[in-house]
């Protein structure tokens, strides 16, 4: 394997073997997951990234396992703006990487407004105990592939497209990559799922909606 991936494999595999969810439903009012690694019982608070500063949207009891359900708010306040690339591919990244990708992303319809579901604080009690962020899941053998999912809503029916080059450096390795962003979403809430491939000597990117029996695990990382 090509050197320069050790330091983004190893950001985004350090954990992603602990992320484990079987809650089953439709992503639609209802949602659930893991929590990974809570001190105890708590909850968390989750926040979309809607201008300078993160805005929060709904929040769920955990118990100390680590399990959460909650109702996602059938209409929640949306952004003025289409997202951008780094509203989908940013929390599927390792801390401190850096993207830069040629091409656009594209919404049909193009009046589309997302909200994206992308971290968020733990509470026990009234103290802020830790942040959250997308967990990452290491799945196959043969080539590590991670896949992280958010809960994302739409204010429409939409399809989202982009098929880019680009360029991923971490801790002052750069690789090249591609991504690829094909979701079809529904009105209302909806599971992305970005999925990872590492290979020899590039990274592939893989942005889809997931199905409905899909869980979104949070990791826990303290203050």
């Amino acid at each position: 394997m090509n050197a320069s991936l050790l330091p983004l494999l190893a950001g985004l595999t350090l954990l992603a073997g602990v992320s484990c969810g079987s809650r089953s439903g439709p992503p639609g009012t209802q949602g659930g997951g893991t929590v990974i690694f809570p001190p105890a019982a708590g909850t968390a608070v989750f926040s979309a990234q809607t201008g300078p500063a993160g805005t929060d949207v709904v929040q769920a009891a955990v118990t100390a396992s680590g399990r959460y359900g909650l109702t996602l708010p059938p209409d929640p306040t949306l952004p003025d703006t289409a997202p951008t690339l780094l509203d989908l591919l940013g929390p599927a990244l390792p801390g401190g990487t850096l993207a830069a990708c040629q091409g656009a992303l594209t919404t049909d319809p193009p009046a589309a407004r997302l909200l994206v579901l992308s971290g968020g604080r733990y509470l026990i009690g009234a103290q802020v105990t830790g942040t959250l962020r997308p967990a990452p899941q290491a799945i196959g053998t043969q080539q590590v592939q991670v896949i992280i999912r958010q809960f994302v809503f739409s204010d429409r029916a939409a399809t989202l497209g982009s098929d880019q080059t680009c360029t991923f450096t971490l801790a002052g390795q750069t690789l090249a990559g591609t991504l690829r962003v094909r979701p079809s979403l529904r009105r209302g809430w909806n599971v992305l799922e970005t999925r990872l491939e590492l290979g020899p000597d590039r990274l592939t990117f893989d942005v889809t909606d997931a199905g409905t029996d899909a869980t979104v695990d949070w990791l826990y990382l303290p203050l």
